[in-house]
């Protein structure tokens, strides 16, 4: 497959061996060959090429295949966006990937396979940018990666590169699950710092589930620091597997955090504290539900309106609507 770098500087591929046999990646350019590799692993991994600007390449691979592939490293690919390449015979503009009757046209949606949580969303640098949960290679919910994009307008999006991976023990084994799920994120003077779940479970064995929250900052809101656990798994007596989806959020000069669990029995939602963003403390359950049909609670968000009052908003697990419909909202 040919390619010309224009203005980007690096291309990002999600690649594996397609059999027994492992196969191989290489990219010539200007006749000559300027990368090469074996491909060994049998579980897609993220490869990053670096590419010279305004030249002819050419990608050949044997016996792999490539979930995804795009062009970054420049220096306004904020405004540019990624630029992805045609490996799978995906369409090949992005006009007219989202001119159909099929697509949504108003609301966002990644370029290609599963997306599912929105995760902080929020104004930095002059845009919105949008983090949200995403399986790279197929349109099903599997290892969750964080995609990226941001807008001036929240209906008009440029993708960007994934920010979050799937723990490094997951990309290694077919028996293991999970990844980076939700979040949120806090604007801060000199940059923008996450915060997600770390899910970690046996593949098709759900009491295994292993959930704690962690960290990481980004001067630029693309490029993140090497993220720090700051909860780990049963961090609080009396709370089960389901640990997940912090939100952050400063007031009366603290910092403060909403999780999702379940404590003693209760589907709840659980409030902790800290000085630093690094260190919490757990403060009280915000509220509980008494229902046993109510497992655990999901993606809350506690904020203030007005003066004087607060709202909590959760999804609620385990309840149907009366259309049948599994994952009502409370607030």
């Amino acid at each position: 497959m040919d390619f010309y770098s224009g203005n980007y500087r690096k291309a990002e591929l999600f690649i594996r061996k397609a059999g027994e046999e492992n196969g191989t990646f290489s990219l010539m350019g200007k006749g000559q060959q300027v990368f090469v590799t074996e491909v060994v692993n049998d579980i897609f991994h993220k490869m990053t090429v670096e590419l010279c600007e305004n030249t002819e390449y050419q990608l050949i691979w044997t016996n792999s295949l490539i979930s995804q592939m795009y062009l970054c490293g420049n220096e306004d690919v904020e405004e540019t966006g990624i630029k992805y390449l045609i490996v799978n015979n995906e369409q090949p503009e992005k006009t007219e990937v989202f001119d159909t009757s099929w697509r949504e046209q108003f609301h966002f949606t990644p370029y290609v396979n599963w997306s599912n949580d929105p995760n902080g969303l929020c104004w930095f640098h002059g845009k919105y940018h949008l983090y949200y949960q995403a399986n790279p290679h197929e349109q099903k919910w599997d290892n969750i990666y964080w995609g990226h994009a941001v807008s001036k307008d929240l209906v008009h999006w440029n993708y960007l590169p994934y920010a979050l991976e799937p723990q490094s023990e997951i990309l290694e084994s077919h028996d293991l699950v999970g990844g980076a799920f939700s979040g949120s994120a806090v604007v801060l003077p000199d940059g923008l710092r996450i915060f997600f779940t770390r899910d970690l479970e046996k593949r098709g064995k759900p009491e295994t589930i292993r959930q704690s929250q962690a960290t990481a900052f980004s001067k630029d809101g693309l490029v993140f620091s090497e993220e720090q656990e700051i909860l780990p798994a049963y961090a609080v007596e009396g709370i089960d597997m389901n640990f997940r989806d912090p939100k952050v959020f400063r007031a009366d000069g603290k910092w403060y955090m909403v999780l999702a669990t379940n404590y003693f029995g209760k589907g709840s939602i659980l409030l902790f504290s800290s000085e630093n963003m690094l260190q919490w403390e757990f403060v009280r359950p915000l509220i509980q539900e008494d229902d046993p049909e109510i497992p655990s609670m999901e993606c809350p968000d506690f904020f203030p309106l007005g003066e004087k009052s607060w709202v909590l908003l959760a999804s609620v697990m385990g309840i149907r609507t009366r259309y049948g419909h599994i994952g009502s909202t409370f607030f």
